[in-house]
């Protein structure tokens, strides 16, 4: 999009844009992986520009266990485990562990039980 004519970036400023939109994201990733202990378990990190369950699908082809982080958007598979996430989840054929960001509070309730009735 940022190439559009009607646009009108600058090639050079678009490439700039990118590079650096890259580096926060890299940033992001090893931030986050900062926080938990890989050392003993094979694993492999990538930052990859794309649609996000074409990339997801794509780089999951050989894995036995995809993390995916989630969001929630819109409609019954956004409120569950995000739309991007529903999608991979039809695109892979390994294990994925959905993880909810910190203080996620699921928009479903459960009805409260009646108490019981004594005689």
């Amino acid at each position: 999009m940022l190439r559009s004519p009607r646009l009108g970036i600058a090639p050079d400023r678009v490439e700039a844009i990118l590079a650096k939109t890259r580096k926060e994201a890299e940033s992001a990733v090893r931030e986050a992986l900062g926080q938990v202990d890989l050392t003993d378990l094979p694993h492999r990190v990538s930052v990859v520009r794309g649609v996000p369950f074409e990339v997801i699908s794509q780089a999951t082809r050989r894995a036995e266990v995809a993390v995916l982080g989630t969001l929630s958007r819109t409609g019954i598979a956004g409120v569950l485990i995000g739309n991007t996430a529903e999608r991979v989840l039809r695109q892979v054929d390994c294990s994925v562990l959905a993880v909810k960001p910190p203080g996620f509070e699921s928009p479903i309730t459960l009805p409260e039980e009646e108490p019981e009735m004594t005689a």
